[in-house]
């Protein structure tokens, strides 16, 4: 999952790498939280937070995927860090 910085951190700073400091849960699909309308494909919880250094960018990890997208994370963890 790509997502903003400021989704962990109220919008301030950067969040620390790893595991997030609360539950974290991605809901993948729905553009509106606040009703129930439209298709939901995926609701994860987030296990690993990788910010990209200096965007307001991070990767999560979601629960439960990590032999299916390891190796795609990791590498992308690479470019943005680079």
């Amino acid at each position: 999952m790509v997502t903003a910085a400021g989704c962990f951190t109220g919008g301030s700073g950067e969040p620390a790498p790893g595991k997030p400091s609360s539950r974290t849960v991605a809901t993948v699909g729905r553009t509106d939280l606040t009703t129930s309308a439209g298709h939901v494909s995926d609701v994860s919880d987030v296990v690993d937070v990788v910010p990209c250094a200096g965007q307001d960018l991070v990767l999560g990890r979601p629960a439960g995927r990590p032999g299916r997208h390891g190796d795609r994370f990791d590498r992308l963890f690479d470019a943005c860090n680079s």
